[in-house]
């Protein structure tokens, strides 16, 4: 099933709200958790995290900066 890109990302700010604010191990439990075997979605969850701890963050970027199965699944 092929989920809309609106739904997908909605998921990806739930849990990046949800992990934002945990130590890196709690963070690390949390996502293997929730995303289970959705690398995709673990690693657009992580790109953002990584993206927030630099100067610009990710609000400054344009959409082609983020990985391109961030918006797209299969699950």
């Amino acid at each position: 099933m092929i989920r809309p890109a609106g739904e997908r990302w909605a998921r990806v700010k739930e849990l990046f709200e949800a992990v934002i604010d945990l130590d890196p191990t709690r963070r690390a439990t949390l996502l293997e958790k929730e995303c289970g075997g959705d690398e995709a979605l673990r690693a657009a969850i992580e790109y953002i995290l990584d993206s927030a701890q630099q100067p610009e963050g990710v609000i400054n970027q344009t959409a082609f900066a983020f990985p391109r199965h961030t918006f797209h699944a299969t699950s």
